[in-house]
């Protein structure tokens, strides 16, 4: 499983004022591809993962950064080049916004996370601070929703979250399970958000739609071959090409782990009888392999 911020290029602005009618942000705003990579540039990953989820905070491995959304674990993963990974940089931040043409441009908007979820309201925080720091006019406000509420908004055309905070958890455990629905056009997020060849040849993103027409071509022919070895290269190309389009801010790659009475084990002993990767990412426990003694 992995989770990240999402951005909606096509932002329901008419539905974002009934959450609140002082937010002000343009509908296309984050389909500007130096918008996004400026955002993605302001984020402290490092502080991210090492306080706010606690990595070093408390001395536990609770996961990792990554970037992409083939993921360690899934076949083919291939690291990708580090050069494409973004870093925090708020001076790059500033350079890419000034380059965006939306430097100095009046935004209030939300940043939506799940209630209940701590950790990544938190994580929201201290990205709205650090985009205030670069432009004072961005005013980003951190904000609950149920996950009911942001699943339900998610809608293409009406999705009215400028951005907001999910995830992704295999189905089955191969990479078209995640590219499929969160770079494909037409995918689970693509389709909410924006992310459209024609669209973004309307607003004038030329270049960004080439770019994002590739992406598909790549997936298709990725999810289509037998060949185990052009396999791995395509999706490779995916996986990088999807990260220099900034379609997302990657958060973290999390580790499942178990906390249980000592008297509880698995079945036979055996580890693998009490939890199946290919049902809710590691996200659920089989209980009824669970033997008490």
């Amino acid at each position: 499983s992995e989770f990240f911020f999402v951005f909606n290029l096509d932002i329901n602005t008419t539905m974002l004022k009934q959450l609140n009618p002082a937010y002000n942000i343009p509908s296309d705003y984050f389909a500007n591809p130096y918008v996004r990579e400026a955002f993605a540039y302001a984020f402290n990953y490092t502080n991210y993962i090492e306080n706010i989820v606690g990595n070093a905070k408390y001395g536990f491995d609770f996961g990792s950064l990554y970037a992409g959304v083939i993921i360690p674990g899934l076949p083919y993963y291939t690291p990708p080049p580090q050069s494409i990974v973004p870093k925090f940089n708020l001076t790059y931040a500033k350079e890419l916004l000034i380059k965006s043409g939306m430097y100095n441009v009046s935004v209030y908007f939300p940043i939506i996370v799940s209630s209940g979820d701590t950790v990544d309201f938190e994580a929201a925080e201290m990205w709205a601070q650090t985009l205030h720091e670069i432009d004072p006019n961005i005013n980003a406000q951190p904000i609950y929703l149920p996950f009911s509420q942001i699943i339900a908004y998610m809608v293409p055309g009406q999705n009215p979250m400028p951005i907001y905070y999910l995830g992704w958890i295999a189905d089955y455990p191969y990479p078209s399970d995640f590219v499929n629905a969160m770079y494909l056009q037409g995918g689970a997020y693509p389709a909410a958000d924006g992310w459209n060849v024609t669209y973004l040849e309307q607003l004038g993103y030329t270049q960004e739609a080439q770019m994002y027409q590739e992406l598909n071509q790549l997936i298709l022919e990725a999810d289509s071959t037998l060949n185990s070895t052009l396999a791995q290269q395509l999706y490779a190309e995916v996986n990088d090409l999807g990260i220099q389009l900034y379609m997302y801010v990657y958060t973290i790659h999390p580790n499942a782990f178990w906390i249980i009475k000592p008297y509880m084990h698995g079945y036979d002993n055996n580890i693998g009888y009490e939890e199946n990767p290919m049902i809710g990412g590691g996200g659920d426990s089989l209980y009824f392999w669970w033997v008490k003694g």
